[in-house]
């Protein structure tokens, strides 16, 4: 009997704890609602961060790799050049320890500054002036080889950028003598629209309008080499084109490193999308860059890519 008292005892305390009012009970079905949603809530952004996270490594090791491969190419370019040098045939030898930023020019029009913006120091561009001043022409290429500051291996360097308005206007006609220009003089190809291109010869609608896109997209031409870039211009088509045109690097513009964004990076012809993260994330890490020279330091870009994009670069 005490058993059966003890049992009847319990069942009632039982009951008792588990007999709610019709306000309680709703307020438990509440409670349970609440507790499954955080508990799902726990769950997603659990989830979530952890595909960010993955996200965020995933695009750093595409960086990382991209500037592995940038340095192992670093690497390679030093050694091929180091063991040209030690055979007398380095570039830097080439040009007399002297970086060049080549781009089209007619001797005679030069001024100090622009001898100094192609590469020549200060003292060799006054050289140059007081050669001028004397009654110094340039009648053909090969007169630029007077200069005592120009040595062979400097005329070599920049003898395709060179051109000599009168010259190639007679050999012109001597290689063409059926053809006659619609053009009379050179045309500057980062002002030219397309009814100037138009006049020249072997330059239609289509390719007009595609040397002038491209132009949009590089933010202009640096030498007219890079026309050879446009898919309707082969070699051919050029080597026709080209007594007519030459190139104003001063012209062009340029994109602020310290300012631009990934986006605005990429959509440049000669920047690859990891380059642009690069250069961005390089910034954001280390502050602004005081210099081209030491972004290309830094992200350890090989000498023949930092020449092609580093005119279009700056940091003001």
């Amino acid at each position: 009997m005490r058993k059966k008292s003890l049992r009847k005892r319990y069942l009632t305390i039982l009951k008792n704890a588990f007999d709610f009012s019709t306000a309680e009970q709703r307020g438990i079905v509440v409670l349970c609602v609440i507790l499954f949603l955080l508990i799902g809530y726990y769950f997603f952004l659990s989830r979530y961060y952890a595909e960010k996270q993955g996200l965020i490594l995933t695009e750093s090791a595409a960086v990382d790799s991209f500037l592995s491969q940038q340095q192992h190419y670093a690497d390679s370019i030093y050694a091929s050049r180091h063991n040209a040098y030690t055979q007398g045939k380095s570039y830097a030898k080439n040009i007399n320890n002297q970086r060049f930023t080549p781009f089209d020019f007619c001797p005679d029009t030069m001024k100090v500054k622009d001898w100094v913006r192609l590469g020549f120091t200060e003292k060799q561009a006054s050289q140059i002036e007081k050669f001028q001043s004397k009654g110094g022409k340039f009648f053909r290429k090969e007169d630029f080889k007077k200069l005592y500051c120009v040595s062979e291996e400097t005329y070599c360097v920049l003898e395709p950028y060179i051109y000599i308005p009168a010259q190639e206007k007679q050999d012109e006609k001597r290689e063409n003598p059926n053809v006659a220009p619609k053009h009379t003089h050179k045309l500057e190809l980062n002002e030219a629209d397309s009814m100037d291109l138009l006049k020249i010869p072997w330059i239609g609608e289509k390719t007009a309008a595609q040397i002038i896109a491209y132009r949009a997209k590089l933010g202009g031409f640096i030498h007219i080499d890079q026309l050879k870039e446009i898919k309707s211009i082969n070699q051919e088509r050029f080597a026709k084109i080209e007594p007519y045109l030459y190139a104003d690097a001063a012209k062009i513009t340029k994109i602020n490193i310290n300012e631009a964004t990934i986006s605005m990076l990429v959509k440049h012809p000669y920047i690859e999308y990891y380059l642009a993260k690069s250069i961005v994330m390089q910034r954001e890490q280390t502050g602004k860059y005081a210099s081209l020279a030491e972004m290309g330091n830094i992200l350890f870009i090989y000498d023949e890519l930092y020449q092609k994009i580093a005119p279009y670069l700056t940091v003001e």
